[in-house]
């Protein structure tokens, strides 16, 4: 026998939308990355677990505070004399005026007096302003997670002494609930982008590929596109955001884009 008949079929012809890909070459990075540097110096008291995921507001990092509550006592004990000071300086100013409008005293004791309030004002105000400083350093002590995220690996162990000047850091957090995904387009691909999202407002589907294996790592959304394009390459960055609920993506990790 020969072949079976081949069907055929017809329809009507229409316009309509049909999926467009963009397929780039991507990289993950933490949605929100976070450096814990020494704002104070002082000996490391605690850092937090490596690879412990903390939420923000948790501590991550003690430096010993004592030196620094010294100078905060300190500090209050001097406003408080300085307060006292300025507070008998006003009183004899007071007298003084009354004085002088009895013709009592000279004017110009009053004169001076009145520039001893204003001076003592002052130091009254420097104390306040050395008392809030003395505060503030108190609270670098404890330095906080800025966000939810998962420790990275300790720079510097406890029992280190840190100064304001350690800049690589002590310890790092990095969000990765969710993830950002980078990667670019060529600009001709990113003017058809402008016209399928009407100027970006609209929410592109873009999913992540191993590029090892091809295997599916999640979908998200594109939610930002650069502000320029790069005249070196002539191309623009954009960035997109996965909720990553499965931790497939991890930051630094290269992967395939494909954009819808």
């Amino acid at each position: 026998k020969g072949p079976p008949p081949v069907p055929v079929s017809v329809s009507k012809v229409a316009s309509q939308d049909v999926p467009v890909t963009v397929t780039a070459l991507g990289a993950a990075q933490a949605w929100q990355g976070v450096l814990i540097v020494p704002q104070i110096n002082g000996r490391l008291t605690y850092v937090a677990r490596e690879g412990e995921d903390v939420r923000a507001g948790e501590m991550l990092v003690e430096i010993d505070c004592g030196p620094y509550q010294a100078a905060l006592t300190q500090a209050q004990g001097q406003l408080k004399r300085d307060q006292a000071t300025l507070e008998g300086a006003r009183r004899d100013l007071a007298r003084y005026q009354t004085l002088v409008s009895q013709n009592s005293i000279a004017r110009q004791t009053a004169e001076d007096q009145a520039a001893t309030v204003k001076q003592d004002a002052g130091t009254v105000l420097a104390d306040q302003g050395a008392l809030q400083a003395a505060r503030v350093n108190v609270r670098y002590c404890r330095i906080s997670s800025p966000v939810d995220g998962r420790v990275g690996v300790r720079l510097v162990d406890p029992g280190n002494v840190v100064t304001t000047g350690t800049t690589g850091g002590i310890i790092s957090v990095n969000q990765i609930q969710p993830i950002a995904v980078t990667f670019t387009v060529p600009q001709g691909d990113f003017q058809r982008l402008v016209s399928a999202s009407a100027g970006f407002t609209r929410p592109l589907a873009t999913q992540a590929n191993s590029q090892e294996t091809g295997a599916d790592l999640g979908a998200g959304e594109l939610v930002v596109a650069d502000n320029h394009v790069d005249p070196s390459t002539g191309t623009v960055a954009m960035k997109a955001r996965f909720a990553n609920a499965s931790r497939q993506l991890w930051p630094g990790q290269f992967v395939n884009v494909n954009l819808t």
